[in-house]
């Protein structure tokens, strides 16, 4: 080897040499500089540990494991917040060195867990938000293996929890714009999976979800919204009249899901909505006082939603309905249900005042069929409703259960074709009705329910048309006229105008006007 090459091999380990140095002492600056911000630059705000730094300067990867995360604003989180592996990969240098923002083409969040406090939403004071000068913008971020749960001091309870969390963010972005929003974060795309959800409804009511995942659309298994006791349990701890209630669906389709900000205030935007097999079982005791809080009509409490909202369909297919209420003690509660429940709402929105449209059919007490419908805002007149419904072929002695415990009368009889429409606004409203019935008969039970009011029962059927005095083709005609009570439901508003309408047809004389 020539004195020529020896020097040249000599510079050349000397200059990787001189590099690996550098490097070495790059690798060491770099290193000791995010030490320095994880201990003193956050140090006014929260202290961090963690047992493990790695660090990799060509490829641009940072990753923590075994960290805990306090902080000194009791107001956030219940310390510490635990992060099993945070890993960072592909930092943009220079987008760093150029503009002092964070882009990274990966970040993992392995295994957290925490305990956040309830708080309103003036907690964030807007000068941290506007103080907040970088761009931090991730192409893939994932959180995996996560539990969360918001807590709620005061009531030292537990609001909402979330086990076994997974998310998965496509092109996620965070900069002061964003944090001024209703949603703070933007995305282009997002995964969930989820193990089982619990949230705390109110001091009578909860929901469990048994998981939650996204497969084109979002799919949710296992919803339950139930009373936290016992029918027998609820009525001790009542002050006034409330609905027992446990509503199982064993799985919901949501297709297209959105959230994202929408003028001063947030959007939930759905495409389409599938509810398979609901089943739901109320119980009233009506015993109790009565709740005289004003109840809005559903369209008005969409209106009034804190958030914008437009979910363009929603489906219940093949669901139950059960509705049992408690009129007297000495008597068994009397119940009425509808099976074959399948039932279209268009246009659920608080964005454009368009109709909302129900259409429902079903087996009244399992067998008679029934249809529903009702508009909302007809007409775009935002107080005008209007409903229309059908019953048919139905033996009126299939209520008689309801009817003894909770009307004090039972019936005989068959209505073969009913017909009803009435329209209106929150206060009041009119309609007709059509019936075609046969052999109907009705009598008045005595107070304990024992025996027949055989006085009362014949005033009654003097007064009652059997089916026979009718038009040529066999109908009766009446009309509906009702005024609603402002602390009743809408269905109860309903039930009033069908009621009104069959007194009016079966004791009146039953000509069309």
């Amino acid at each position: 080897m020539t004195n020529t090459n020896k020097k040249r091999i000599q510079i050349v380990v000397l200059i990787l040499t001189l590099l690996l140095a550098v490097f070495a002492g790059l690798h060491f600056m770099v290193k000791t500089k995010i030490e320095k911000m994880l201990k003193v630059e956050v140090a006014n705000n929260f202290e961090v540990q963690y047992e493990d730094l790695g660090l990799n300067l060509i490829l641009g990867n940072v990753s923590l494991s075994a960290i805990q995360v306090k902080t000194k604003d009791t107001g956030l989180w219940i310390n510490p917040l635990k992060i099993n592996r945070l890993e960072i990969k592909g930092v943009s240098y220079y987008e760093l060195y150029q503009t002092g923002n964070f882009k990274m083409n990966a970040v993992l969040l392995d295994a957290v867990q925490g305990d956040f406090l309830k708080k309103d939403s003036a907690h964030v004071a807007k000068s941290d938000i506007t103080d907040f000068k970088k761009v931090v913008s991730v192409k893939n971020l994932n959180l995996k293996n996560s539990n969360f749960r918001q807590i709620d001091a005061k009531n030292d309870s537990v609001l909402t929890e979330f086990s076994n969390l997974h998310v998965h963010f496509e092109d996620f972005n965070l900069d002061s714009t964003s944090l001024a929003s209703k949603i703070p974060i933007e995305y282009t795309a997002y995964h969930i999976n989820s193990g089982p959800i619990h949230v705390n409804i109110s001091a009578f009511e909860k929901l469990k979800i048994d998981s939650l995942y996204t497969d084109r659309k979002l799919i949710i298994q296992g919803f339950q919204l139930v009373s936290k006791y016992d029918k027998v349990t609820l009525q001790s701890k009542l002050t006034k009249e409330r609905d027992f209630v446990d509503l199982q669906i064993p799985t919901i389709e949501i297709d297209d899901l959105e959230l994202k900000p929408h003028q001063d205030s947030s959007l939930l935007s759905i495409k389409a909505i599938e509810l398979h097999k609901l089943n739901l079982d109320m119980y009233r005791n009506k015993l109790l006082p009565d709740d005289d809080d004003i109840k809005e009509l559903v369209y008005k409490k969409i209106e009034n939603l804190p958030f914008k909202i437009d979910i363009r369909k929603l489906d219940i297919e093949n669901g139950e309905i059960a509705y049992t209420e408690l009129v007297n003690e000495l008597s068994k509660a009397g119940k009425i249900y509808f099976t074959a429940l399948n039932s279209t709402i268009e246009n659920i929105s608080n964005l454009n005042g368009s109709p909302i449209i129900f259409k429902n059919t079903a087996n009244l007490m399992g067998a008679a069929p029934i249809t529903l419908d009702w508009t909302f805002r007809e007409n775009s007149n935002k107080n005008l409703m209007l409903v229309e419904g059908t019953v048919m072929n139905f033996d009126t002695k299939d209520m008689n259960s309801f009817m003894m415990s909770n009307l004090r009368a039972k019936s005989s009889g068959t209505i073969q074709e009913l017909y009803f429409t009435f329209s209106g606004n929150a206060y009041s409203s009119t309609g007709d009705m059509k019936m075609k019935y046969d052999d109907f008969k009705f009598q008045v039970l005595k107070k304990d329910r024992s025996g027949v009011n055989k006085v009362l029962t014949f005033i009654g059927n003097i007064f009652t048309n059997d089916g026979s005095n009718t038009n040529d083709r066999g109908y009766r005609f009446g009309t509906i006229e009702t005024e609603r009570d402002s602390s009743k439901s809408f269905f109860n508003y309903i039930w009033k105008n069908v009621s009104d309408g069959l007194v009016s047809t079966l004791t009146g004389n039953g000509e069309k006007e």
